[in-house]
């Protein structure tokens, strides 16, 4: 059995590379526009970008970023159809309701806010929130100790198909500041203008 073993390690290794290669879709293999259920968007912007098939739902999907070599730079956006508590009566309310509820982008780590902006917004004539939130962070897995500044901007919007529910795409950094890179955020701005909320597979929302 012993003469088997080191083989049996390679082979493991080799799965485990394979695993890891099918999962990840590199820029080079993306479509020109995805869709899933509620929207759909443009590639990004260029060859750095990519997604992990295990990130990826029918109504949801993260895009990262390559940043380096710093383990503590990251940089992703995210499209995911989402629900509120009740349909909204106005737009002002439909703001209120969403800065009541959950944000969008979940943390489990000790966050301290430095800005939190959140204007109205109208995207294909449906009800939007723009939001822009800047955030000391602090408990990260990559570097528990540190605290690290973090940017998340983008869109919520509520979806005209869908009772209850919202399209949410949005832009995160996050690093120690001497990480940021301002070329990024106009990237993700660029991957926002993107997206686009479908009332069906390919019939955009007027």
């Amino acid at each position: 059995m012993r003469r088997f073993k080191f083989p049996l390690i390679a082979g493991l290794l080799i799965l485990g590379g394979c695993a890891h290669l099918l999962n990840r879709v590199s820029y080079s293999h993306m479509s020109p526009r995805f869709a899933y259920q509620g929207f759909s968007f443009d590639r990004p912007p260029n060859r750095h970008w990519y997604l992990l098939r295990s990130e990826e739902s029918y109504t949801a999907v993260i895009l990262r970023r390559e940043t380096g070599f710093s383990k503590t730079h990251t940089f992703y956006a995210q499209v995911a159809l989402a629900s509120i508590a009740r349909q909204p009566l106005s737009h002002a309310d439909f703001a209120a309701l969403l800065r009541a509820e959950n944000e969008p982008h979940r943390v489990t780590y000790e966050v301290r806010k430095l800005s939190d902006e959140q204007t109205l917004a109208t995207i294909q004539n449906q009800w939007c929130v723009r939001f822009d939130k800047i955030a000391l962070v602090r408990g990260a897995p990559v570097a528990p100790d540190d605290e690290l500044r973090m940017i998340i901007r983008g869109f919520r919007c509520l979806h005209p198909a869908f009772p209850k529910a919202t399209v949410d795409f949005f832009y995160s950094e996050r690093g120690r500041p001497g990480d940021l890179d301002p070329a990024l955020a106009e990237e993700g701005e660029r991957f926002l203008q993107g997206v686009r909320i479908d009332v069906a597979p390919g019939t955009p929302a007027a």
